[in-house]
């Protein structure tokens, strides 16, 4: 954990909303209570569908409780949480938490239309548009997890890039793999291009 991480992680907190105190003594011993707080509480803010409860009374209550979060989490989210620095509850969590409440924060700042009240939708914005409005929340949301994920994988991505190239291959058959690895890479890159396209458009629409 560094000082950075974890005062992004408490200022961002407080920008979502989280009802209790986060102080950078809160980690320095094992906190599991909390860690599973602020967990749940993410995930319920994330995904309202979430409905687990929250029970930590026995080591098999925990255990459940930290699986579900970090399943539901990647598989309804796509946030990649490690389990194990969870359940441990000590600085090293600090990342995993930091990671999750930053991805929420960030789709708070760039879609304000979340943030709409239930009298402000039912007066000034048809049902329909409001359910886009959330709908366009939840892809910017999970976009931006997608967009953590491949980051966080970049290190091993590096590490296999230097042992394939240090594997000899004759020149035809590199040249072969290299134009189809840039005939991929364009085309994710086109499909990047077009999906934020029409993000921005659906964004534009409910302004």
């Amino acid at each position: 954990m560094s000082i950075w991480e974890m005062r992004t992680f408490i200022e961002t907190m407080k920008t979502l909303g989280y009802p209790k105190l986060i102080s950078y003594a809160s980690f320095r011993q094992p906190n599991f209570e909390l860690v599973s707080e602020a967990a749940h509480w993410l995930l319920k803010r994330s995904d309202p569908t979430f409905s687990y409860p929250y029970e930590i009374s026995t080591e098999n209550d925990r255990v459940a409780l930290i699986n579900t979060i970090c399943n539901h989490a990647w598989s309804k989210i796509h946030i990649r949480l490690n389990s194990r620095k969870l359940y441990a509850a000590n600085d090293e969590c600090v990342h995993e938490l930091c990671k999750f409440a930053k991805i929420l924060g960030d789709a708070s700042r760039e879609t304000p239309t979340t943030a709409l009240s239930d009298s402000v939708i039912g007066s000034d914005i048809a049902p329909q548009d409001a359910k886009d409005a959330r709908q366009l929340a939840q892809d910017i949301t999970q976009e931006g997890a997608r967009l953590s994920d491949n980051l966080d994988a970049e290190h091993d991505l590096k590490r296999s890039r230097i042992a394939a190239l240090q594997v000899p291959m004759e020149p035809e058959l590199a040249e072969r793999v290299l134009a189809q690895k840039n005939i991929e890479a364009r085309e994710e890159v086109e499909n990047l291009k077009l999906r934020l396209k029409e993000l921005e458009t659906d964004k534009e629409s409910l302004t």
